[in-house]
């Protein structure tokens, strides 16, 4: 090879090289300040988000969260892929900042957020979906399922889901061909007398009512003031809070600049939130309480909170169990469901991929 075919191969490397990080580059700054994939783990937001969906969650919405962890691998999360061991460095931590936004959160928007409950940096932990039920400031409350933003009722989207009790005319079963007929993907049968469970939307239920087979079809619906100690809901307090999955609240959303009253009887609904989101030392002694060493009857909230939801009502981990989730775990918005494969399968599997689900909204 001549030497001007060598100097001629080194610059097509060199192009291909400088092509690659361009691209590197511009796919790293896309993904860390304007767009990320995630794939739906499980069924709590259904029918809206089913497990094996994927969807395009926005970052610019709301503003791209600057990283907390900015010493990382590219591209991962928490672990090193095939290797194992920590993908970032706990030794240079930036506090939190967001950029500017293009629109703030919106009442039954689809929000991506860290998991609160989760120990450890914020940036790192497990992404949880949701939607949005109440803003800070505001008054959340459940009345028999239905959800109440400051004394008003709120717009309910079409896609919730609630689990609904049925009985079958003479104790006929209801397998997977009837399940099949009618898409319902959970539930069974709770005794051998005709009873099941199935989760459906309300459309759904007054479809499934007329089925030669039904004799009975109701929601359920726990009432108010009954409090199962197989399903605690938080603040886990059932003496002073005696709330339950379809009756919650009223419970008031922490907004930053509040000034709220603490004692023993409320403290649980901001211990977590005094301690561990807003990094101060609470101590309890009898009826007294104490933030960073002084005694107080009050506390004045240094973040943004909100309430979240999942849409498969009676079957998801969401605020009623574990709070509010603070401004700075949100990630950003769910705008599109990109693609979805059924659990289990492959995407080359025969029948696997959900056509009718692929770039529909969310």
């Amino acid at each position: 090879m001549t030497l001007m075919g060598q100097t001629k191969k080194r610059s097509q490397i060199g192009e291909w090289i400088l092509a690659f990080l361009i691209a590197f580059l511009i796919a790293f700054f896309l993904r860390l300040f304007i767009f990320e994939v995630n794939v739906i783990p499980s069924s709590s937001m259904a029918g809206s988000l089913v497990n094996g969906d994927y969807i395009l969650l926005s970052k610019i919405n709301y503003g791209p969260r600057l990283p907390i962890t900015p010493v990382a691998i590219p591209f991962t999360h928490k672990e090193i892929p095939f290797v194992g061991g920590k993908s970032y460095s706990e030794k240079y931590l930036w506090d939190y900042n967001r950029l500017p936004g293009l629109t703030g959160i919106q009442i039954n928007d689809v929000l991506v957020f860290n998991y609160p409950l989760e120990d450890g940096i914020i940036d790192r932990k497990e992404y949880f979906v949701k939607r949005c039920m109440a803003l800070p400031g505001q008054e959340f409350k459940l009345v028999n399922g239905k959800p109440m933003i400051n004394g008003d009722a709120a717009e309910i989207p079409g896609e919730i889901q609630y689990s609904y009790s049925i009985i079958s005319k003479n104790q006929e079963r209801l397998g997977n061909a009837w399940m099949n007929k009618w898409g319902i993907n959970e539930g069974g049968r709770r005794n051998t007398k005709g009873l099941y469970q199935f989760v459906m939307t309300p459309e759904k239920a007054a479809r499934v009512a007329n089925d030669t087979l039904i004799k009975r079809i109701e929601k359920v619906n726990i009432d108010k003031g009954l409090v199962l100690d197989s399903e605690p809901v938080f603040p886990f307090n059932s003496s002073v809070f005696p709330w339950n999955v379809d009756n919650y609240g009223p419970i008031k959303v922490p907004e930053t600049g509040d000034t709220i009253n603490i004692n023993k009887k409320n403290i649980n609904l901001y211990k977590r939130l005094i301690e561990q989101y807003e990094k101060h030392e609470l101590k309890i002694n009898g009826d007294s309480i104490s933030i960073d060493g002084k005694i107080t009857d009050q506390y004045v909230v240094e973040m943004d909170y909100y309430f979240v939801m999942g849409d498969n009502r009676h079957m998801s981990s969401d605020s009623r169990f574990w709070g509010f989730v603070p401004e700075d775990h949100i990630i950003g918005k769910a705008i599109l469901k990109i693609f979805s494969v059924k659990p289990g399968f492959k995407w080359y599997h025969k029948g696997a991929i959900r056509w009718g689900r692929i770039f529909r909204p969310v």
